[in-house]
């Protein structure tokens, strides 16, 4: 997988946990997600871009300049590109299992 499509990929799956209080598992895998991609964003103008996207008045834009800004820092920092693959698949196996137990809540709920 190519860094911009990584860097896709983690803004993704962190961008709707980003201030947003969900489930335990998933808000707690969010966060720790979160913290690493932003721990990498050292600069004062980095730090604005982050507190844009946290407070998300980010235009599309300037969505696409941040997914290539965290692509280029995966690309340079094979430390980051590790972490960032690590959470994703974290946080994907924990959003799937909460679809799979909201799905069977529901289907239980129907035929109780």
């Amino acid at each position: 997988m190519d860094f911009l499509s990584i860097a896709t990929l983690a803004y993704q799956i962190a961008q709707p946990l980003i201030g947003k209080a969900v489930e335990k598992g998933v808000e707690k895998a969010g966060e720790d997600f979160w913290s690493v991609i932003k721990s990498y964003f050292i600069t004062d103008d980095e730090k604005q871009i982050i507190e844009k996207v946290e407070s998300k008045e980010l235009q599309p834009v300037e969505e696409q300049n941040f997914i290539k800004l965290l692509a280029d820092k995966i690309e340079k920092n094979q430390h980051l590109a590790s972490l960032v693959n690590s959470k994703a698949k974290n946080v994907q196996v924990i959003q799937n299992a909460e679809k799979i137990y909201n799905i069977e809540s529901i289907t239980t709920a129907n035929f109780s």
